[in-house]
């Protein structure tokens, strides 16, 4: 995912190099998510945990760059045709990391703790 969020911050249309997928994120909606993830998997068969817990760094990396570059508000493409502000993608992928970084980590045995913040937030 970290992949795709770098490349629609660019504005790249194409940030998978996979034309399946390229065309799939562009037409899908919430019912076709499974379908989507299955074709991604199916393309990028890497399982090996030592490979695959590396990977997201690097992408990672590049999503922050990429939104660095670009006015946080500024609308870019997203999934089914949407358009987000460039800062939602960094949302969305900290959501990411989140999730399948607990699942990395129960396949390494290994924690995830999340701490809470250290001051309660408070709106005004």
């Amino acid at each position: 995912m970290a992949r795709l969020n770098a490349g629609l911050i660019a504005g790249d249309l194409a940030p998978l190099d996979a034309p399946d997928l390229d065309r799939g994120w562009q037409r899908s909606n919430p019912g076709g998510f499974a379908r989507l993830n299955a074709q991604t998997l199916d393309r990028f068969p890497e399982r090996a945990l030592d490979v695959v817990s590396r990977t997201p760094l690097h992408q990672v990396d590049l999503v922050l760059a990429r939104a660095d570059e670009v006015d946080p508000q500024e609308l870019r493409p997203w999934l089914g045709g949407a358009l987000l502000p460039a800062a939602a993608h960094v949302a969305h992928q900290l959501n990411e990391i989140l999730i399948h970084g607990l699942d990395v980590a129960r396949a390494l045995d290994v924690p995830w703790h999340i701490s809470a913040p250290s001051t309660p937030h408070r709106s005004s």
